[in-house]
């Protein structure tokens, strides 16, 4: 059984997600607590849902629950939120990163993804996090080229993927490749599939989780 714990301040995205989890999910699978405000948790719970207010007003709270194995699923208000900046020195941290605004039938998918263990970081928040990294400069990147090679990247997949963790975009990539967006397109591809995931930000994310990439 699954214990999740939603730490939603939002009474309108709060409901919403117990429906869902409630509706969508075999009951006998999970374990569900809404966090009452002061409230003193004892328990160890598999997963924290939280709204970015809740995440920056109880931080040292929800870093307790990491440090003891809890998954933190991330809610944003939208695409379009600054709020992505608090979360993104965070990021190898966190779970997951999904938007209030999703329809009902991607969440239910998201959240089937993430209950199978893996991460997931909502496709239209790609270019706010890689925007974010923008400009930092190669000599605090430090790539482990022998643990990416064991991960069965080539030579030009790991380039790829030192460029996307500096910022560039498929365009700019293939300009200082010299090559054309289809070709990095082609193998932006197979390092999803190689990683496991289905877009930019989560294969960065598991390449910094793995240390395969460190950002000084």
């Amino acid at each position: 059984m699954k214990k999740v714990l939603i730490m939603e301040r939002n009474m309108i995205l709060r409901e919403g997600l117990l429906q869902v989890l409630q509706t969508e999910f075999n009951h006998s699978d999970l374990y569900l607590h809404v966090y009452k405000s002061n409230e003193k948790l004892i328990e160890y719970y598999d997963y924290c849902f939280v709204d970015s207010d809740t995440y920056v007003r109880d931080v040292e709270y929800i870093n307790r629950l990491r440090m003891i194995g809890s998954k933190v699923v991330v809610f944003l208000p939208d695409k379009n939120t600054k709020e992505i900046e608090f979360v993104e020195p965070d990021i190898t941290k966190i779970q997951a990163i999904l938007l209030q605004t999703m329809k009902r039938s991607e969440m239910v998918q998201a959240l089937t993804h993430i209950f199978e263990g893996y991460t997931y970081f909502h496709p239209l928040m790609a270019h706010t996090v890689i925007k974010n990294l923008k400009g930092r400069s190669p000599q605090h990147l430090e790539v482990n080229r022998g643990e990416l090679e064991q991960s069965l990247l080539s030579t030009r997949e790991i380039n790829i993927l030192q460029l996307l963790s500096l910022g560039h975009n498929n365009n700019e990539i293939a300009k200082k490749l010299q090559v054309s967006p289809l070709t990095i397109n082609s193998h932006m591809r197979r390092i999803f599939r190689k990683f496991d995931v289905d877009n930019r930000v989560s294969a960065l994310v598991y390449a910094l989780k793995n240390d395969f990439i460190k950002i000084n």
